[in-house]
């Protein structure tokens, strides 16, 4: 009776054909928790970046045509500057009800630098320059925080209005309360690069504006208005307020807001 086997050049070929798929299946998940590793490296790298230049833009951008600039080496990510439909709306209130509520200035096209990258994972929001208040005390205006947030990973923005209880100033002879606020529209400039970028802001522009508020009051309350659309297309809005106690025997106050334009480049 005949009996019928795999011959010995069958039996290598399959051995060699399992054992080539073996060695490409340890090969690809090597590769994947490598550049997994590499991608993480970078990722903490453009955060380092990121808080450097958000903290040198809080102390330097009151300053026209200061400038400073990062690199950044991308190879599982990018930086990317992102011009929305979002508005920053300031206005002050009073407790006082005959004094009614005024818009003192809207930022329109809220811009943002953002960081994107398909090899990363985030958890929940982390800052790491300032925090998530539309108001802020002092010149901490910009913010720099990680989390999954639609198509970026890190974030730095300047959605958020600071806040200064400057005391009292004398205006031909009287005393007034004084208060500035200071604000920073971040606008795009040039992007391009590839894999080694440039990222760089400069101030283009201060401008300053005061309102004189002709009655004393005990307190002021700055209210800031974030106006943006949903996921879903709908507009939707969060406010934020901060009052600030006042010299009730002051003839009034002054209130004046500092705008610096800054242009960010990513070449």
């Amino acid at each position: 009776m005949n009996k019928a086997g795999i011959s010995p050049v069958i039996s290598t070929v399959i051995l060699t054909a399992v054992l080539m798929a073996v060695t490409i299946a340890a090969a690809m998940v090597s590769y994947d928790a490598l550049r997994g590793q590499m991608a993480e490296m970078e990722f903490n790298a453009v955060k380092d970046e990121f808080r450097e230049l958000a903290e040198l833009l809080n102390r330097d951008s009151w300053i026209e045509n200061t400038t400073h600039a990062v690199r950044v080496r991308c190879r599982f990510g990018g930086p990317m500057v992102v011009v929305t439909s979002d508005n920053l709306t300031v206005g002050v209130k009073s407790l006082i009800n005959a004094f009614e509520p005024v818009n003192l200035t809207t930022l329109t096209n809220v811009t943002y630098l953002g960081y994107k990258s398909r090899y990363v994972t985030v958890g929940g929001e982390e800052y790491l320059v300032g925090n998530k208040s539309l108001v802020v005390n002092g010149d901490e205006v910009a913010s720099v925080y990680t989390g999954l947030m639609r198509e970026t990973l890190i974030r730095f923005d300047t959605l958020r209005v600071g806040v200064i209880n400057a005391g009292n100033v004398s205006i031909n002879g009287e005393n007034w309360n004084y208060v500035v606020l200071r604000l920073i529209k971040l606008v795009k400039g040039s992007t391009g690069g590839a894999e080694l970028f440039t990222i760089r802001w400069t101030t283009i522009n201060v401008s300053s504006f005061t309102r004189l508020i002709n009655t004393s009051l005990n307190n002021l309350t700055i209210v800031v208005y974030h106006s943006f659309f949903d996921r879903y297309g709908n507009l939707s809005y969060t406010v934020a307020e901060k009052t600030i106690t006042l010299n009730p025997e002051a003839n009034g106050t002054v209130v004046t807001v500092i705008v610096a334009t800054v242009r960010v480049d990513v070449v």
